[in-house]
């Protein structure tokens, strides 16, 4: 009985072992990819699987296969990153020292360019090849031949090649880039307000100041009639007794006095309506040429009256 149960237990766990086995991730199957292409020397590939198994299941195994690859194809900066991946991320010391010496081996054969410029100018932009580079500084670049484009605003572009060496420093001076001629002045012209325009801004100050006007005489008006109610209480007080038994003079000023009270009150407040209306008109039309208008006011007032003349020319 125990040794079937030995054996029972036994073929359980060759089993589950062989299961294990028959299903690796997907990162074990991407780098068993990358080895495969890298036998048939199919660098293209093996770097791409190897890329997609460091990025789904980082190891340090794939970064120093990652960097043999690149460094097969040429791209030595590339190769030299991956190479201190594995330096930095391998636990025993001679794998990491391994690694080390990858990595500074790569990065004493990538060549270096520098790009400069001997003249100033403004809004220089520098690429090599997609990348955008800064000039007067020392870039790390992969070996062969690449094409340096030069451009600023209002100047034509340049385009230079440097052939780089491994293990080389280069440096490119970019030079003088000539004013590009074929951008010609953009002309902004400003049309003159229409002539309905002006008419309707001369219209609005004329109106306005026709309001003004009728307003500046109105508080006058209103201030002569107070002036006159004051007189004509002055002579009812005279005329007529505390109990308001007034004689004929003392009634017609208590008639007239009131009237003119109504008056003054109606006038001063209308008045400064207008008055008010008529400056923001005068002062928020739009203003294009000059223009000439007068407004003469002429006070008038009689003993039970009083006016004001209104002339103007516009």
């Amino acid at each position: 009985m125990k040794a079937t149960l030995v054996l029972t237990a036994s073929a359980a766990v060759l089993s589950f072992t062989l299961v294990a086995r028959a299903a690796p991730s997907e990162g074990e199957l991407l780098f068993r990819e990358g080895r495969a292409a890298m036998q048939e020397k199919d660098y293209e590939r093996a770097c791409t699987k190897f890329a997609e198994s460091q990025k789904k299941e980082p190891a340090p195994g794939t970064a120093l296969n990652l960097g043999e690859c690149e460094e097969q194809r040429g791209r030595l900066v590339a190769a030299n990153e991956a190479f201190t991946i594995a330096a930095s991320t391998f636990t025993t010391a001679d794998k990491q020292k391994y690694a080390a010496a990858r990595a500074e081996a790569a990065d004493r054969r990538t060549p270096r360019l520098t790009v400069r410029t001997s003249v100033a100018i403004e809004g220089l932009v520098v690429h090599v090849g997609a990348n955008v580079i800064p000039t007067e500084t020392e870039v790390k670049m992969d070996p062969g031949e690449v094409v340096i484009r030069a451009g600023a605003p209002g100047r034509r572009p340049k385009e230079l090649t440097a052939t780089l060496r491994e293990g080389k420093n280069h440096e490119v001076d970019i030079g003088a880039l000539e004013p590009d001629e074929t951008e010609a002045p953009v002309a902004v012209s400003v049309a003159p307000p229409s002539s309905k325009a002006e008419r309707s801004s001369t219209d609005l100050r004329t109106v306005g100041l026709i309001v003004g006007g009728v307003g500046a005489a109105s508080l006058v008006v209103g201030a002569v009639t107070g002036l006159l109610t004051l007189d004509r209480a002055s002579t009812v007080e005279e005329r007529c007794t505390p109990d308001l038994v007034c004689d004929a003079e003392g009634l017609d000023a208590a008639r007239s006095g009131s009237t003119l009270s109504l008056v003054s009150t109606i006038t001063v407040a209308a008045g400064s309506t207008a008055l008010a209306g008529g400056a923001l008109l005068y002062f928020l039309a739009p203003r294009t040429q000059t223009s000439t208008a007068a407004v003469r006011l002429t006070p008038s007032a009689s003993p039970n009256s009083a006016g004001l003349w209104l002339r103007g020319s516009f």
